[in-house]
């Protein structure tokens, strides 16, 4: 079995730089077939700092609220 785990977050500069996780996934490769295993919203650490406009929110499904 092969595992995929998937983060979004809020841009690629890292914590220290102000990005947040906001979402995590895994998915399993089993006999062939892709299979959710997990996926989980994450509640941001710093909501406050989140605009709306971050790269995750404006290109994916993934919003603010």
């Amino acid at each position: 079995m092969i595992y995929i785990i998937d983060i979004e977050t809020t841009g690629l500069n890292g914590y220290l730089k102000g990005d947040q996780i906001l979402e995590v996934g895994i998915a399993g490769i089993i006999c062939g077939m892709p299979t959710m295993i997990y996926e989980s919203i994450v509640a941001p650490e710093r909501p406050e700092e989140l605009t709306g406009h971050e790269w995750v929110f404006e290109n994916t499904s993934l919003t603010l609220e």
